[in-house]
């Protein structure tokens, strides 16, 4: 099937969220399971060939993680393919507007259902701060149903203490909701960073960065270099939940290349 059947077998207007520009990256493969359509999709939006007769609009287009670190990809919030442009820029609206009330429901759901369950992370005595980032907190994009909650919780302990990295997952398996963590490690090379699930329920997902802030002051220079266009948009828009010491924002600024200590 190409793109242009695809359309008309959704009734002359198809919309996709979350598009980046690789065909292969999982989004499009939960929303479409046809090759062709992807591909085809992936270059109506970011090499302009589109089939005759055919409108596209993109909500927005922001950098996304790539192959590498430093290497950002592309991603469109909102894409609505119609055989009709009124229709399509009708559309167009109804998503963005939808793509608000998702944002309200997430950030809703952060303050009264995981206030609970935040307020034991601090008190573990094993975070020293807590950022939101991601869709939900730069208004330039639109979040959808495949937005997770993503959260980062900066350690204060070095990454060799097992001990204690055990102590946090533990604690944030007591999220009430589904959650995959991203634990990172840090060395002279480097850094490297494993997903995993630690809880699959259904409701609202919450990835969840850990991220040991000793080892990244104390490996930072090595770092600088995997720092590039995606990391920095990501993080100019994020929002500091809560920091003991100042932890969050020395954070923040050391990432957007504000301070060097």
């Amino acid at each position: 099937m190409n793109l242009r059947e695809y359309i008309e077998k959704e009734g002359g207007t198809a919309v996709f969220y979350r598009v980046v520009n690789n065909p292969k990256k999982s989004f499009l493969k939960f929303q479409e399971e046809d090759e062709q359509v992807r591909k085809e999709l992936v270059q109506a939006v970011y090499e302009k060939k589109v089939p005759e007769g055919v409108t596209v609009l993109v909500s927005d287009i922001s950098p996304y993680i790539g192959e590498t670190e430093a290497v950002a990809d592309k991603i469109a919030s909102i894409v609505v393919l119609s055989n009709d442009p009124k229709r399509a820029e009708r559309v167009m609206q109804e998503k963005k507007k939808q793509a608000q009330e998702f944002r309200s429901k997430k950030l809703h759901f952060l303050k009264e259902d995981l206030n609970d369950w935040l307020e034991e992370v601090k008190r573990s005595g094993l975070v020293k701060g807590i950022i939101l980032r991601g869709d939900l907190v730069d208004l330039k994009r639109y979040p959808s149903k495949y937005s997770d909650i993503d959260l980062i919780l900066l350690l204060g302990f070095p990454g060799n203490n097992k001990g204690k990295w055990n102590q946090i997952k533990e604690v944030i398996k007591e999220i009430p909701t589904g959650c995959s963590v991203i634990e990172y490690e840090f060395n002279e090379k480097g850094f490297r960073g494993m997903s995993k699930t630690l809880k699959d329920i259904r409701g609202q997902w919450v990835e969840i960065q850990l991220i040991s802030f000793p080892d990244l002051v104390k490996y930072f220079d090595g770092l600088k270099k995997y720092i590039g266009e995606y990391v920095k948009a990501n993080f100019s828009h994020a929002r500091v939940l809560w920091q003991e010491e100042n932890t969050a924002s020395r954070f923040l600024k050391k990432v957007l290349g504000r301070i060097n200590d």
